[in-house]
């Protein structure tokens, strides 16, 4: 294996080592730092997953509805209708 800062799969694997320690917050930095994860619905979904164990619900929205926008997926699209209700049920809360 060669090193190469640039590659995102240094990125892919150092956030999903992340995720699996419990380091939500670090796995989605890692995450963020792919270029045009914008474009990339599977490192968007990982990402999300993290917002939501960080209770980044606002967070995770944007990025399911960015995999919504590349990409139709009635799973992502329930998801993103879950997590929206759950951001109007906290916003009631506060």
């Amino acid at each position: 294996m060669t090193f190469r800062p640039s590659s995102p799969d240094i990125h892919i694997w150092a956030g999903h080592l992340l995720f699996c320690i419990g380091a939500y917050q670090d796995a989605a930095k890692a995450y963020s730092n792919i270029n045009n994860i914008q474009k990339n619905p599977k490192v968007l979904l990982e990402r999300a997953k993290c917002y939501i164990s960080i209770k980044d619900v606002s967070s995770a929205s944007l990025d399911l509805q960015s995999i919504l926008d590349v990409q139709s997926d009635s799973k992502i699209k329930f998801d993103y209708t879950m997590i929206k209700a759950l951001t109007l049920c906290s916003d009631g809360l506060e």
